[in-house]
């Protein structure tokens, strides 16, 4: 629907008609709409043509500010996630271990002392879930069935999950989970790994790579290697399709991992822990910062186009106060 101003400063009625909540007018249903009519008798403040372009004059450059902070924002977002892969890197490379060292064409750099093993030789089993129309298993109730958009950054994310039926999640019991499983995203984003925690112990799952809990790896360590840029260069060097990147369970079982020991790993992961601790906490600070912006963007706009304060003589300045990104 296109709304040609006939009067006035375009960019005004722009910043007018975005503090307008569409959504009170809409008609209801699976997808919400406004009509032509609903949209002709909206309400917009309207002064003078003259005072209309100062306001979109002043909301302009208001707004650049605002973009500049979030724009700061994302690059600092960035900076973290680059500074967490380094951290990642060098502690499951052992920067900080005694002793020689041996160089692997993919993992890099490594203490002489850890194996490097195919996964297939460290784990009772890898496979994969339902892949065949894993639609038709969905059920109102029942135990969770994962997916990939399950599996995040931070770990598994139940906000949308769909649900399998008891009786169907143990006739499909290869791709029945337990706690200390790792799953690995196989399509979408391909390699990202999180460990089945002991609240979600006979789930299913769907199209994900499915690694067995084994005796020889910390299914904490394992996730933090898919995790790592070690991982990630494995999957890089596996994955192909042009629509949807996506790795095989064939790829998968022929991954070289590095196997410190047992008490190694655990400290190890600890280390992980702590480092990503840090990261995550800075990174929230900047996530609510850009939201901080955005809120007082709108009110800033809803204030001026509402005649709240004189553009000529007020600064968004304070609006944003106290935000920094």
């Amino acid at each position: 629907m296109a709304i040609v101003p006939a009067l006035g400063e375009p960019r005004f009625w722009l910043y007018a008609l975005s503090v307008i909540d569409l959504g009170e007018i809409a008609a209801g249903g699976a997808l919400p709409y406004v009509n032509e009519g609903q949209v002709r008798d909206l309400r917009i403040p309207f002064p003078g043509t003259e005072e209309q372009r100062r306001i979109a004059d002043f909301l302009d450059a208001e707004n650049a500010r605002i973009d500049k902070l979030l724009d700061t924002g994302s690059r600092l977002q960035k900076i973290l996630q680059e500074r967490r892969d380094v951290q990642q890197s060098l502690l499951l490379r052992g920067n900080n271990r005694p002793g020689g060292r041996t160089f692997h064409p993919i993992l890099g750099d490594l203490p002489d002392s850890w194996p490097i093993v195919p996964l297939k030789r460290l784990v009772p089993r890898i496979g994969v879930g339902v892949v065949v129309d894993p639609s038709s298993y969905f059920s109102k109730e029942g135990v969770p069935f994962l997916r990939g958009s399950n599996i995040t950054d931070t770990g598994i994310d139940l906000t949308d999950v769909r649900r399998m039926s008891e009786s169907n999640s143990r006739a499909l019991w290869r791709s029945r989970l337990e706690t200390g499983d790792v799953v690995v995203i196989r399509a979408g984003y391909p390699g990202r790994a999180a460990v089945i925690p002991k609240e979600l112990n006979g789930a299913n799952c769907a199209s994900l790579i499915i690694i067995k809990k084994g005796d020889q790896l910390l299914p904490e360590y394992l996730e933090a290697y898919f995790n790592s840029p070690l991982g990630k260069a494995y999957v890089n060097s596996a994955r192909y399709g042009a629509a949807q990147e996506q790795i095989n369970v064939s790829h998968v079982v022929d991954f070289m991992v590095p196997v410190p020991v047992t008490e190694e790993q655990s400290a190890l992961v600890a280390e992980l822990a702590q480092a990503r601790s840090s990261v995550r906490t800075l990174h929230e600070r900047v996530i609510h910062q850009k939201t901080l912006l955005e809120e007082r963007r709108q009110a800033l706009i809803t204030a001026a186009v509402t005649g709240q304060f004189d553009v000529s003589t007020a600064s968004g300045r304070n609006v944003t106060e106290g935000v920094s990104v």
